[in-house]
Parts: structure tokens; C-alpha cells; sequence
């Protein structure tokens, strides 16, 4: 599928690229079945709308572009909008808005802002499709650098084989077509063929994880091997077929075996890990249907409970509200039951290191080191954290953790404060305030997390003072 676009070399360059992209994927017959182009005003998705629009122009299909508005930059938003609004109106293209309060959502469903934002986009994008059927598939303008950065940051994460995939050309109802395209080379084209597009001031800001890739590391990797994104993209068709045959070998496994979001654990006795690995997340997704992916931490959890001589009555909470648990007979993923007030009730002594909380799928982690190397692994399953120094408590004795009990009050900022009332103040759900833990020593409540930590009055000694932090990760609680 060529794409007539009269340009310099530059831009010849580049859809030489999305023209290879095309074949390889077979996105031919899908885009003359209607494509709807994610528009953010960028400079890569202004140049897929002007590819999409020079191969609707030969080939004859519909087209249109959609735009959400997140209401995340101030001033920037609204003019990335108008923009967008401009260009198609000036190319004859259908334009369609959608806004959203992304921090207000953020806030209130406790997810980062980044994570939100992408829910919004492919929520709308999804109920678009199925208002519109004369639009079959959405284009998004994810890039080779895109798909490096991606790379890189599963790969610091501790990401496994189908973490080192990539992007994905294709799913669902989503084509990217520009995946064989650089950042570099789509910027050059568009600049020396005096096509405007916006740019993103947040873009700039190395605070964020995925800029401090783009600007900092991927130019080091490109100094060493200048076909740097090519290799990643050799690498996620190695691993893409490697991921493709596991996927195929366990299907056909748990089909025979009649495994579901049930396995007998006799079929799981003896399996090697790495098959072992994909039954996990076969099971979990028959739950989940993979909206949520399981994180290497927890699969390496789940396969420690299975392996283990005596595992009757044994279960590991994960993300989303799903529960792995063993009976006599079976392993099974099944979502929580609705919440009770009762079954919230718990008590547990707290020890250094990863401390999981009962009936949730929260984890209290203690360490004397700031800067503990073991504590980014929990971290990053979690999406919230909340962390304390522990150390001007004076902590007397053992640290247990312990649901809310009526009465409950402790010190701190020279005054008493009733659990109740500092539960009313934050607005905490019913299910926030009987799920969320207490922590206690020999004198009572040490520190309750999104609140101070206690105000001691006694003199500590030596052993008194050893530095102690703690943090609390959990899911954001939303799985009721």
C-alpha cells in the first residue's frame, strides 16, 4: 500500500517506514473498513492523520479524527483542541471532542493521572466504535521511539518475555502503524515540509519516567548501536514469537485439562515454571479477562504457594478484587465477595520486609534503610504508597497491624485525635476505614497511613532510635 505524498527525502524517508509497517502487519483490508486516527495535535499523530488521509483519498474509506481534551494542562488543552479542530477542518476530515476532568477522576478513583488519562482515551475511543460502525479501527500514532522507551522501562521494572513484546501493532480494535517510523526522522519530515503540529510542555519535564528515557538513556544506547530502535523492534519479533507458541501450547493445555480460573492441583504438580508461569496468568485472565496483567511478583508468589508441600487454606490477593486461593483439591482465582465489615476484622505482628495484609491486596513493608533496594519490587505492583519514618516514635516492643476499633485515638501535633473524626475529616469510605491498618507497639496506635505518625513524650535509649520506616501500598481499595 504506497502512500502518494509529494515530499523531500526526509519524508520519503519516513513512509518508507509506515509503508513496510502496512505490509508486515497486513493492515491493508482493515483500514478500507473504516479508521477513526487518535489526534493529539503531536507531531507524530498529525503526521498518521496526513498518511491516513492520503490513503483514504486513493483508496476510498472512512475517515475521521478524534481528539480528548483532559483538562490536564491548563491553557495548553484548550489550544491542542482547537488545533486539532483546525487541521481537520482544513483537510476536510470528520472531527470528533470528547472531554473529561482527568485529575478530578484521578482523584476520586485513586489511580495516577497517567494511568487515568489512558482509561478515558480508549474508554471513549471503544464507545465510539460501537456508536459508529461505519468506523472499524482506531490508528494510534505510537512510534519505533515509543516502542524503545517502552522496552526499556519493563526492562527496569523487571519485566519478563512478554514485557520485552513491545508495543503491539494490533489489538482489538487498535492499529499503529507508525511503529517502524523514529520520532526523530517523523519531526524532520514534518519540519522540513512546513507541517505545524503542538508540542507538549510536560514532554520536557525528566521527572517523568518515559521523558528521562527519551532524552536521557535511548541517546546513549542510539551512541553505541545507531540502529538502536531497529534492534529493539528485531528483539520484540523474537520475543513476540516465542510468547505466541507458550501462548498456544497452554491454551491447548488448560482446554485438555478443562482448566479455567479452576485447576485440580494434581495437573499442576510437576510443571515446569515456565509453562507453570503462563497457566497462572491463563487462569488469572479467565477472571480478569486481562484488563489487568499480573506483575512478575505476583506470579512468582502464586507459583512459591503451589509448589509448597502444605497449602491447604493458603490465598494471595491480587489486583482488581481477585483472590487466589487452595482447598483440598484445587487452585482457584475468584473476585472478592462483597465487602462486610466482619470479614475486614484482623490482626497480624509486623516483621522487617513485605508484611501482607489479611483480606486485601495491600502489604505493609517495613526496613531500617531508606534507600532498600528490595522495596522498589513492592512498589511498583502497587499503585499508591504511603510511607512514614517511624524512628521519633519511641517504639515500644513488637509493631502489629490491626483493623479500626471504636474508641480508637492516638497523639501527635500536641493534641489527641479520635480515629473516627480523622476518618470523617479525609472523607474515607466505609470500606477505607475498616480495611485500612493501625499500626501499634506495647503503648498503643504508632501510626495510621495518610495520618501522622504518634508523638512520643518519653526519653528513647539507644535501641529506641534505630531508624525504622514504613510504607503502605495498596490498589487504591476499589474493588468493592
Amino acid at each position: 500500500m504506497r502512500i502518494f505524498w509529494q515530499g523531500d527525502a526526509a519524508l520519503q524517508k519516513v513512509l518508507a517506514s509506515v509503508e513496510a509497517a502496512i505490509s508486515d502487519y497486513g493492515f491493508e483490508d482493515k483500514f478500507k473498513k473504516g479508521v477513526a486516527v487518535a489526534l493529539s495535535g503531536g507531531a507524530d499523530s498529525v503526521f498518521l492523520l496526513i498518511c491516513m488521509k492520503k490513503l483514504s483519498e486513493q483508496f476510498s474509506f472512512p475517515l475521521c479524527a478524534l481528539h480528548v481534551n483532559h483538562h490536564i494542562r491548563a491553557g495548553e488543552a484548550e489550544r491542542d483542541a482547537e488545533f486539532c479542530q483546525k487541521i481537520c477542518a482544513e483537510n476536510n476530515i470528520g472531527f470528533h471532542l470528547f472531554e473529561a476532568d482527568v485529575l478530578a477522576l484521578a482523584k476520586n478513583e485513586k489511580l495516577g493521572v497517567e494511568e487515568a488519562a489512558r482509561n478515558v482515551r480508549y474508554s471513549f475511543f471503544d464507545k465510539f466504535i460501537k456508536e459508529n460502525p461505519q468506523y472499524t479501527y482506531i490508528v494510534t500514532a505510537h512510534n519505533a521511539t515509543d516502542n524503545a522507551e517502552t522496552v526499556i522501562f519493563n526492562m527496569l521494572r523487571g519485566g519478563g518475555g512478554r514485557a520485552m513484546c513491545g508495543i503491539p501493532p494490533e489489538r482489538d480494535n487498535i492499529l499503529r502503524p507508525l511503529l517502524y517510523a523514529s520520532k526523530c526522522d517523523i519531526v524532520d519530515a514534518l519540519t522540513h515540509n512546513n507541517i505545524k503540529y503542538v508540542f507538549d510542555s510536560t514532554n520536557s519535564d525528566t521527572e517523568y519516567s518515559r521523558n528521562f528515557i527519551r532524552k536521557e538513556i535511548i541517546p546513549k544506547c542510539s551512541h553505541i548501536n545507531a540502529s538502536f530502535e531497529s534492534a529493539i523492534q528485531r528483539l520484540n519479533k523474537s520475543m513476540r514469537s516465542d510468547t505466541e507458541f507458550f501462548d498456544e501450547y497452554v491454551k491447548e493445555f488448560c482446554d485438555a485439562n478443562k482448566i479455567t480460573n479452576i485447576a485440580k492441583k494434581e495437573t499442576l504438580k510437576n510443571l515446569k515454571n515456565a509453562i507453570l508461569s503462563r497457566v497462572i496468568i491463563y487462569m488469572y485472565d479467565s477472571v480478569e479477562c486481562g484488563l489487568e496483567s499480573l506483575s512478575y511478583i505476583h506470579i512468582e508468589k502464586i507459583m512459591e504457594i503451589v509448589n509448597k508441600e502444605n497449602n491447604i487454606g493458603m490465598k494471595y490477593s491480587l489486583p482488581c478484587g481477585i483472590v487466589f486461593s487452595c482447598d483440598r483439591k484445587y487452585y482457584r482465582f475468584e473476585r472478592k465477595k462483597a465487602f462486610s465489615s466482619s470479614d475486614s476484622e484482623f490482626c497480624i505482628e509486623l516483621n522487617l520486609g513485605e508484611n501482607r495484609l489479611p483480606n486485601s491486596d495491600a502489604v505493609i513493608y517495613l526496613t531500617n534503610d531508606k534507600n532498600d533496594e528490595k522495596l522498589s519490587y513492592v512498589t511498583n505492583v502497587y499503585k499508591l504508597s504511603i510511607q512514614a519514618n517511624l524512628t521519633s516514635a519511641k517504639i515500644n516492643g513488637k509493631i502489629f497491624a490491626r483493623s479500626k476499633k471504636d474508641g480508637d485515638c492516638y497523639r501527635y501535633g500536641k493534641m489527641t485525635h479520635k480515629l473516627k473524626k480523622l476518618f470523617n475529616d479525609a472523607k474515607l469510605s466505609q470500606k477505607e476505614r475498616q480495611t485500612i491498618p493501625v499500626l501499634c507497639d506495647g503503648d498503643g496506635i504508632l501510626w495510621v497511613p495518610g495520618f501522622s505518625v504518634r508523638e512520643s513524650e518519653k526519653q528513647g535509649t539507644e535501641n529506641e532510635n534505630i531508624e525504622l520506616y514504613a510504607y503502605y501500598c495498596h490498589n487504591g481499595g476499589n474493588d468493592e
